[in-house]
């Protein structure tokens, strides 16, 4: 449903419109008779709430967040209504790991393999290489896509690319490589890394790894790290192909001894991304 408001208003506004909105439409279902029973959370493009970020103020203008997509959610804290038990699943990747939120145990391993391929993958295409799913506990063993979470009796799973195989946590590439192949790591660049922090729109930080190298940027989370303000973001891993970077330019110098602050310009679909 597409809202439009005007800058200047408060984020408990743009609530009382889109309850407007929806109600007016007669859309289903239903909406509480208790417009303060409601919060905006930040969403993916697909309406997946993001759950890494708190809900926003009430009190603040909405232009304070440019986010293009934004979820209305029920606070279940009024008089009447039950709490929600959030169910999360762990995901692990060669690079760090996602929590996949599931709305019940009924979900079947399909659907958590695509939510977790797309949110490895961003906002790029979900093509290219295939990936299974993987017990944490049973390497090497596929699971059945078709059955239930419920059936699996475990809420921690591995992310494996086809024809590879993980080892120790880190995942081994097959050792059949074409010539192709071969000439691509040739050409490249050698893979560099850095550990740094990320800005994101609402000016919070969070420590992450920067991995470059000729055909890629990654930027992969950085574990057991101390929340440094009120709102801790679990960054996700991120993948940019090289092709879809524009330019790099020095945008401030500080002392030898500290890293210098980058301004990255990228293309249109990944600019909502740093």
């Amino acid at each position: 449903m597409t809202v439009v408001t005007m800058a200047s208003a408060r984020v408990q506004d743009l609530i009382g419109l889109i309850c407007w909105q929806y109600t007016s439409e007669g859309r289903e279902p239903k909406l509480n008779d208790n417009v303060s029973a409601y919060c905006l959370h930040i969403a993916e493009d697909d309406g997946e709430v993001d759950t890494d970020f708190p809900p926003l103020d009430s009190n603040e203008p909405i232009h304070k967040f440019g986010f293009s997509t934004l979820a209305l959610v029920e606070k279940y804290s009024s008089p009447g209504l039950t709490s929600k038990e959030s169910l999360f699943v762990r995901i692990n990747a060669a690079h760090g790991f996602s929590l996949i939120q599931v709305d019940n145990t009924k979900v079947t391993m399909k659907e958590i393999l695509l939510k977790a391929v797309k949110r490895r993958k961003g906002s790029q295409k979900i093509s290219g290489p295939q990936y299974r799913l993987e017990k944490q506990s049973e390497p090497n063993v596929a699971v059945d896509l078709e059955s239930t979470l419920e059936s699996q009796s475990a809420w921690e799973f591995c992310l494996v690319r086809e024809n590879s195989s993980r080892a120790d946590g880190v995942f081994e590439e097959d050792s059949q490589i074409d010539i192709a192949t071969v000439q691509d790591m040739l050409s490249s660049h050698h893979y560099k890394s850095f550990k740094v922090s990320m800005i994101h729109r609402l000016r919070f930080t969070t420590d992450v790894q920067l991995g470059i190298s000729g055909d890629k940027v990654e930027i992969d989370p950085v574990t057991n790290q101390k929340a440094s303000t009120k709102f801790w973001i679990k960054q996700k891993p991120i993948s940019i192909d090289s092709d879809l970077l524009c330019a790099c330019d020095l945008a401030e110098e500080k002392s030898p001894n500290m890293l210098h602050c980058w301004q990255v310009k990228m293309s249109a679909v990944l600019s909502g991304w740093l």
